[in-house]
């Protein structure tokens, strides 16, 4: 195989506290994590087509699909769903750009009108898609890279969310981060600040897949609902559970600090926390992890590791990872 003409790649996430209400203003604490997604761009074969492949964590291929150029037309069957999403999103990107598209080519490539270009495109997963780390955001992040445009100005063109997983795919720890006001010219803000986790007690927590994968938009329509019966002083809150998480250094204290969160994300979504619902008999705390309802959860629990994979695969789950399994 050829050497690639230009690489890009983007860290995977996961969401420690903030989950929801980061779309109202509240601090968040984000996490990278060691897994994440790679873009490479080649010299194609055909000339104004636009090759596309996708490989999953095991090399293989879960999409492949040919466009035409510039207009990104789909050259082969019947669109599925991903295809008209890959399809809207480079043309975002070419929105954005001004509906310029010649960003595909880059500094490298020859050709002196688009129309004339071969390009081929490979993305590579490093975990599997149905972990919810942020195959979208890290795609979005590749992209943005490539395009030289603005990552949070593309998702807003796209699939909308906080942008809490952009800033965690190009971070290299653990990060606050906060979603402002649009500014006058509406175009998002966001601030963003490293954070050090260095707790005395990670060994004591883990990071349990529950076994589905939950879409995060369906999720973030029910706080929307929701949200003008939520009482103002929970954003604050939200954000003082951020701080409190950041710098807490006792296991019963990070215990509690779980236990608060899901609490007051349950009463603003109306929803039974997932340690209540689901796992009453857990030797320890429960903790969702962004969009209620699937993905992963926060462990802590001073049982053995032995034990807690025990119990989990007696729920039926059997992928536990420790935090320095995960966390970058």
């Amino acid at each position: 195989m050829s050497e690639p003409r230009a690489s890009f790649y983007a860290h995977g996430k996961l969401l420690l506290s903030g989950e929801y209400f980061v779309l109202a203003g509240a601090r968040a604490l984000a996490l990278p994590v060691r897994y994440g997604q790679g873009l490479d761009v080649f010299e194609g074969e055909e000339a104004g087509v636009l090759q596309w492949e996708s490989l999953d964590e095991k090399g293989s291929k879960w999409l492949q699909l040919r466009f035409s150029l510039p207009g990104f037309e789909l050259l082969d069957g019947a669109a599925s769903p991903e295809a008209v999403q890959l399809q809207a999103v480079l043309r975002a990107v070419t929105a954005l750009r001004g509906g310029d598209a010649s960003w595909l080519q880059g500094r490298w490539h020859q050709a002196s009108a688009l129309q004339d270009a071969a390009l081929r495109v490979c993305t590579r997963l490093e975990f599997p898609r149905v972990w919810g780390l942020g195959s979208s955001s890290a795609f979005l992040s590749c992209l943005a890279q490539w395009a030289g445009v603005d990552a949070y100005e593309l998702l807003e063109a796209t699939f909308g969310g906080s942008g809490y997983d952009l800033a965690a795919a190009v971070a290299s720890s653990p990060i606050f981060f906060q979603r402002l006001p649009a500014s006058a010219d509406g175009k998002p803000e966001v601030l963003t600040e490293p954070v050090l986790l260095d707790y005395p007690f990670r060994e004591m927590l883990y990071f349990v897949h529950l076994g589905r994968k939950q879409n995060s938009r369906e999720g973030i329509r029910r706080f929307q609902q929701h949200r003008a019966q939520m009482d103002p002083g929970l954003v604050h809150r939200i954000s003082e559970l951020s701080e409190a998480f950041s710098i807490c250094r006792k296991a019963e204290d990070f215990s509690a600090l779980m236990a608060e969160h899901e609490t007051l994300v349950g009463k603003a979504l109306d929803m039974v926390p997932l340690q209540q619902a689901h796992f009453p008999d857990f030797p320890g705390t429960l903790k969702s992890l962004g969009a209620w309802g699937g993905d992963f959860a926060l462990a802590l629990s001073a049982e053995p590791e032995e034990r807690l994979r025990a119990y989990f695969n007696q729920k039926g789950l059997e992928l536990l990872l420790s935090w320095d399994d995960l966390v970058l």
